[in-house]
């Protein structure tokens, strides 16, 4: 559990740039803060649109989908695996 505080001073536009790197990285301020204090840094993975999301969803489907098709050629009828 974390109880000990640390504070510094920064001023307006810092903040503000420091809050969209956060932002952007998805984290907390104040985790955003102390990764970069202890690691020196911060790898983002902006957070997916809904859009995008579901694009990820089909392609997944799909990709199990070609998965079963290429295990039913190679295990249930292996003359489909054979070189023409």
């Amino acid at each position: 559990m974390k109880r000990e505080i640390i504070k510094f001073r920064c001023d307006a536009e810092e903040r503000r740039t420091i809050s969209g790197r956060a932002e952007k990285a998805g984290v907390t301020l104040s985790e955003y803060c102390r990764r970069q204090a202890l690691y020196g840094k911060i790898i983002a993975t902006p957070r997916l649109t809904a859009e995008e999301q579901e694009y990820f969803r089909m392609l997944q489907t799909h990709n199990s989908f070609m998965t079963r098709l290429a295990n039913l050629f190679t295990y249930k009828d292996p003359a489909f695996n054979k070189e023409a």
